[in-house]
């Protein structure tokens, strides 16, 4: 195991995980809830960090922090426009809530089907299911 992140925000080592199990890199988070101790041992005992779990991923770990951390991948990811599955409202690709109803983007959710054939949704490109072609 090799730690490859730290960062006090949580909401930041989330993000971090989540694109490191986006290219299939298995990782562990350290120290997830350390600021509930801060202050009874020292500070960087109490940093979240992310480990990755297999020595030979850490290079391409490293490259994705690198790219998270210059703002590269926030440039990488052009998003398409979506239909809210509950409204029906279109919202621009750079959300991921509709400004409606609330509802969250299907393909940020990893639980979302298609209604029509049941097809995992989530991180998909396009807003159209890849098993039958519903749009969604």
């Amino acid at each position: 195991m090799k730690r490859v992140f730290s960062a006090k925000d949580p909401a930041v080592i989330v993000i971090v995980r989540d694109l490191l199990a986006r290219e299939e890199i298995e990782t562990k988070v350290l120290n997830e809830h350390g600021a509930s101790v801060e202050g009874l041992i020292p500070f960087h005992l109490a940093v979240p960090e992310i480990w990755v779990l297999r020595d030979e991923d850490a290079p391409a770990a490293g490259a994705i922090v690198a790219r998270y951390e210059s703002g590269a991948i926030r440039d990488e990811l052009p998003r398409e426009a979506w239909k809210c599955p509950s409204c029906g409202e279109m919202n621009e690709g750079q959300f991921t809530q509709c400004w409606r109803c609330e509802e969250d983007d299907p393909r940020e959710d990893r639980g979302t089907r298609c209604l029509k054939c049941g097809y995992m949704l989530w991180s998909l490109p396009e807003r159209r299911c890849p098993e039958c072609g519903t749009e969604f």
